[in-house]
């Protein structure tokens, strides 16, 4: 990232970890069934503690305007192979004020969804923007939301995977992620950032235009 990114939220659970503590300070959970944790080779990260069920958690206040990112390094299937009937599903909840509308960007095996409501936990076909592809969710991939004015950009690993047109701008002070966890995989987050732009940067460093 450039000297002109502002992080407000830079967390990869290591501290929480080391504390003992359920959810890195400031964090709070919808329902208490997501919880520091560490993984199989004892990297800390923020997983399921329930199989079924969307399970959200709210990050500290924000305040987000103009241009800004949420980033999140995410590894959705976990541990077995790969069923096209059960679904692993991540989601980013954007809340806003002052005129800004709500926005939830989903991704699962379907597709990524960019819509103003919480979506089922399954993205149908008819409202996925594209897909993120297999080996973005079986291996530990980069979500980048880049929200530049109207224009909202999701990319995978440094690719642009899916975009929309937001209906009204305004500024965004709180921000929700949450994991859907089927009964044979275990999804989870391994780091989430979040931060403002300069007006004359469209995206972080490292994107291609």
């Amino acid at each position: 990232m450039s000297a002109e990114t502002v992080h407000q939220i830079d967390e990869d659970f290591r501290a929480a970890l080391k504390k003992g503590s359920v959810l890195p300070d400031g964090w709070k959970s919808d329902s208490g069934a997501i919880a520091v944790r560490p993984d199989e080779k004892d990297r800390p990260c923020l997983t399921v503690t329930q199989k079924g069920g969307r399970q959200l958690v709210t990050l500290p206040p924000v305040t987000l305007a103009g241009s800004f990112f949420v980033e999140a390094e995410a590894q959705l299937i976990v541990g077995r192979p790969f069923s096209a009937n059960v679904l692993s599903q991540m989601v980013v909840h954007l809340q806003g004020r002052n005129g800004a509308a709500p926005v939830f960007v989903c991704v699962d095996i379907n597709g990524i969804s960019i819509s103003g409501s919480l979506p089922p936990e399954e993205i149908r076909i008819t409202n996925k923007k594209t897909g993120p592809g297999y080996e973005s969710l079986r291996m530990i991939s980069r979500f980048r939301i880049v929200v530049h004015e109207k224009t909202l950009q999701v990319f995978v690993n440094d690719t642009l995977a899916a975009a929309s047109t937001l209906e009204k701008i305004g500024e965004y002070d709180m921000v929700r992620i949450g994991l859907t966890p089927p009964t044979n995989y275990l999804p989870r987050f391994y780091s989430v950032k979040v931060g403002n732009l300069a007006a004359t940067q469209k995206q972080p460093i490292g994107v291609a235009k």
